[in-house]
């Protein structure tokens, strides 16, 4: 997928009044794949770069489960929280890069982004080659904050970059939530809550209610019942070529493997996953 130029003057009123919540002007993106998705619904999921394994499992099922809906999963690429989220969230993800599009970074996710250029969204604010600075790092989790409709904090320790994010969708009235975690656990988040700047997610399912109660009508979200035919389909349809296990696990998760291994309708044969007739 070729790099393009967008031009922000030529986007939506909607996505430039969210630009503006910058304290820079933005005068073009670049991009790589689908640019129609500024125009869904985004929820950004940031966090640790070191999660847990709690926060690993759940970061991938929440942005799995919010692109079933119909939205799209925001966050940096990074390692940890961010790379979770974009793998969740199959086809349904936007990478905001601190580097040009011209490098993968970091280099170990070049699969990943690539993936996300052919499937997903790359933007960058940066010419192809540029490498990335301490400061743009900073500017990109502010301009994925400012696109996003609302913000999930998955785990954070306190002063971290997650936290400076966070503090700034506060600032500028994006709804924030984050994970619940046992005390001692991401001391940054239990502040968040602490200080009643976040409201806890205690089940995926409460905030997905959520999404399509205060965004529903607008995005046209799907409902649960709707999402859950449409993505057993698409499990289905790719099981039916006879796929790796790894390659099912890469776009669907183990638990989903695991469910439709339980209720019988696939098998493993060979490291193959195949369709029980």
């Amino acid at each position: 997928m070729p790099t393009r130029i967008l031009q922000t003057q030529n986007l939506n009123a909607k996505i430039q009044a969210k630009l503006r919540h910058l304290r820079r002007e933005i005068g073009w993106f670049f991009y790589r794949g689908d640019v129609a998705l500024l125009d869904c619904l985004l929820v950004a999921i940031v966090g640790s770069r070191r999660p847990n394994p709690y926060t690993k499992t759940y970061t991938f099922q929440l942005a799995r489960q919010i692109a079933e809906l119909g939205a799209v999963v925001i966050s940096g690429g990074a390692f940890g929280v961010d790379i979770e989220a974009h793998k969740g969230a199959g086809s349904k993800t936007i990478l905001v890069s601190p580097s040009g599009l011209g490098r993968h970074y970091p280099t170990s996710h070049r699969k990943e982004i690539e993936r996300i250029a052919n499937e997903g969204l790359l933007l960058s604010e940066y010419e192809a080659d540029f490498l990335p600075q301490k400061w743009t790092f900073l500017e990109r989790n502010k301009t994925m904050i400012a696109l996003s409709d609302c913000v999930v904090v998955s785990q954070a320790d306190e002063n971290s970059g997650s936290i400076q994010s966070a503090q700034f969708a506060h600032k500028i009235g994006k709804p924030l939530f984050v994970f619940s975690h046992r005390m001692g656990e991401s001391l940054g988040t239990q502040k968040l809550i602490e200080t009643q700047m976040a409201i806890p997610i205690v089940r995926i399912e409460n905030f997905l209610q959520w999404l399509l109660a205060t965004f529903g009508a607008e995005f046209g979200l799907k409902s649960r019942a709707q999402s859950v035919d449409s993505t057993h389909d698409a499990f289905m349809e790719l099981c039916r070529q006879a796929p790796l296990e790894v390659e099912v696990i890469e776009k669907f998760g183990t638990q989903r493997l695991a469910e439709e291994q339980l209720n019988g309708s696939i098998a493993l044969r060979n490291g193959r996953v195949v369709v029980v007739e």
